[in-house]
């Protein structure tokens, strides 16, 4: 009879491969441009761009638990017979940082529904919107690890 197990803990580092970035293509805007907004396109004249200064990293971390029990019965000098039994926990990957974020239905609130303004942006005075260093947000229903109670990582 054999038995065995193994436990691992895997770190991984990411960052953002992409950083986000906007061009914009602006038909009011004609100093030195062409004064259409598709042709600028075409030609690669943006009226503007701007991008991000920070990639976001996320350091997660998965631990891995697993045992094994297994054993060989030979009925005869022709027959054997290997039998074994494995169990391998995988337990979810958490963020050590808690950078991490997920919709929680039992946390929606439908009184906090947004308001748009007519070009689809959200209305300032519009309920849910949450604002951070970052920006401005509609979290309803969106759990945040480490905070209000919710599980860290």
């Amino acid at each position: 009879m054999k038995f065995g197990g193994d436990t691992t803990a895997t770190p991984r580092t990411r960052s953002s491969a992409r950083t986000p970035s906007d061009y914009t293509f602006d038909d009011s805007k004609t100093t030195l441009l062409t004064g259409d907004s598709y042709l600028d396109f075409l030609l690669g004249f943006a009226t503007s761009f701007s991008q991000a200064n920070a990639n976001p990293i996320n350091h997660y971390v998965n631990n891995n638990i697993s045992v094994y029990a297994m054993d060989n019965w030979r009925a005869s000098n022709r027959l054997s017979v290997q039998i074994g039994l494995r169990f391998d926990a995988l337990p979810h990957v958490w963020e050590r940082n808690n950078q991490v974020s997920n919709f929680e239905p039992s946390l929606y609130q439908p009184a906090l529904v947004p308001t748009f303004n007519a070009d689809g942006s959200f209305a300032s005075n519009s309920a849910g919107l949450s604002t951070n260093s970052i920006g401005t947000f509609y979290l309803n229903g969106i759990a945040i690890a480490g905070q209000n109670g919710v599980r860290a990582g």
